[in-house]
């Protein structure tokens, strides 16, 4: 693959990263959700259609991010 050039995917989700990175909001709500989804729906992570997880184990999530434990700590 000539330099520069990477698949349409890799771009996308390139974009996709950088817009989410870009809002704060976004981000967060993504955090939550991932949290929630990982803790409830475990499953939808740890499936034999994802090769990551044959040989890892998933810590549980926590109830709050960093951010919003660090804020009811010290603000």
């Amino acid at each position: 693959m000539k330099e520069g050039y990477g698949p349409a995917t890799k771009k996308m989700g390139i974009r996709a990263m950088n817009w989410t990175l870009s809002n704060p909001g976004v981000f967060n709500t993504g955090g939550k959700a991932g949290r929630w989804v990982i803790k409830h729906l475990p499953f939808i992570m740890s499936n034999k259609l994802n090769p990551w997880f044959k040989q890892r184990e998933m810590p549980e999530a926590p109830d709050q991010s960093f951010s919003e434990w660090y804020r009811k700590r010290y603000e």
